[in-house]
């Protein structure tokens, strides 16, 4: 879901944009989506500044692998490595913090 989350990210960013653009309702999925987005930023803050850093690089800004490597003095496979053991961090992350934003979404629509 994480890598999902990361690839797809500026196209999911896209389509809300529109919808609050011209104040359309989100359908279920996007709507998911956006909470899921919010966790999912929630928990690259938690990284360290440097993984933090490189997903953002890699993900957002679609730097390549080996831009990202030069910057940190890694070798192309070293940040591919590297990337991978954020990517599977932030996944254990996001896995831990989605318990408690699905407990709030429940919570909410009991209200």
């Amino acid at each position: 879901m994480v890598k999902d989350l990361l690839v797809n990210y500026k196209d999911y960013e896209t389509e809300i944009e529109i919808c609050k653009s011209f104040e359309h309702e989100m359908s279920v999925e996007l709507a998911g989506k956006s909470k899921e987005m919010e966790c999912l930023n929630k928990c690259i803050a938690l990284l360290e500044d440097e993984e933090a850093d490189i997903i953002k690089m890699l993900y957002f800004k679609h730097d390549s692998i080996k831009t990202v490597a030069d910057k940190y003095g890694y070798t192309k496979s070293g940040m591919q490595y590297k990337r991978n053991k954020i990517v599977t961090k932030l996944s254990a992350l996001f896995e831990r913090a989605s318990k408690y934003i699905n407990a709030q979404i429940l919570k909410s629509d009991r209200s």
